[in-house]
């Protein structure tokens, strides 16, 4: 008698001795032990899975937000290790963003550059430190750090001198003409 393991669509399924995803057998898979994490996995006393996919055995998993899952020793961004990411100091930033006591992690990169003590999580893709703004992982070059504000919808940043679109600046454009992000797409789409 087979079970649904993750109760919304039955993509992973088990009996007493075997489990599967989409009725592919996950081979080594402890059946007694075997946990639906949430869409993207699950787990049992022996590995981590993605799909089927079976990753080493983390110890004592613990979600730290959304994508984002820590072991005692390591930290993973959607199962894939994140080997620079201390997983003592590791904390949750903002939704695609984490830090530890050395490094800010956008997804499973490093933010060159940028110092955990003084970032600080600014809108949709924009954070920035004492010295940097940044676009996710790329930084926005010849900004002006005090006066840089991320508009709205995360994709247009402004500061005194400039409008920006990405970590890029828009050329011959007005920050004062952009005063927020649907101005911003219209006057520079």
């Amino acid at each position: 008698k087979f079970t649904c393991v993750d109760y919304a669509f039955c993509d992973y399924v088990k009996d007493d001795k075997l489990v599967f995803y989409k009725w592919q057998k996950i081979d080594d898979a402890d059946s007694e032990s075997f946990k639906y994490i949430d869409w993207k996995g699950a787990f049992d006393k022996n590995a981590i899975y993605r799909w089927s996919f079976r990753y080493p055995w983390v110890d004592k998993l613990i979600r730290i937000q959304w994508d984002y899952w820590k072991d005692i020793k390591n930290v993973y961004f959607k199962w894939k290790l994140i080997p620079e990411a201390d997983a003592k100091s590791i904390k949750n930033v903002w939704y695609e963003y984490i830090a530890d006591n050395v490094s800010v992690f956008h997804k499973d990169k490093k933010v060159e550059w940028c110092d955990p003590k003084t970032f600080k999580f600014l809108d949709g893709h924009y954070i920035k430190d004492a010295s940097h703004v940044f676009y996710n992982d790329v930084i926005v070059k010849d900004a002006d750090i005090p006066s840089f504000e991320s508009r709205w919808d995360g994709v247009y940043a402004v500061d005194k001198t400039h409008v920006y679109k990405s970590w890029e600046i828009i050329p011959n454009s007005d920050p004062k003409m952009c005063p927020h992000s649907y101005m911003c797409r219209q006057r520079y789409p």
